[in-house]
């Protein structure tokens, strides 16, 4: 779970080729919303659009990481506010 707004970095030292998993939102039957981020050294490598419903599917992702230094996983408010905003990666793993 992150809570939006969180944001969590990693030094990869350009060790690993992919990342792979899903992204989305744990509501508990609140309205809550959020939008994920996953950046390689400050740029945009992928954008999960805005999640609103527990019953929607997770987005997946398959990131190219070659040459990457510095991961980051980042969890913004869905533009409404921050109340239920859980966002979860699911089963992210690295492979070289």
């Amino acid at each position: 779970y992150a809570h939006a707004t969180a944001r969590h970095m990693y030094r990869l030292d350009g060790k690993w080729s992919r990342l792979k998993g899903g992204f989305g939102l744990f509501s508990q039957g609140s309205k809550g919303s959020v939008a994920a981020e996953i950046r390689g050294d400050g740029k945009v490598l992928w954008r999960s659009g805005r999640r609103t419903s527990r019953h929607q599917t997770p987005k997946n992702f398959s990131i190219d990481l070659t040459g990457v230094k510095e991961l980051e996983l980042i969890v913004n408010d869905g533009g409404d506010d921050s109340s239920s905003d859980w966002g979860l990666w699911l089963a992210p793993r690295l492979e070289r």
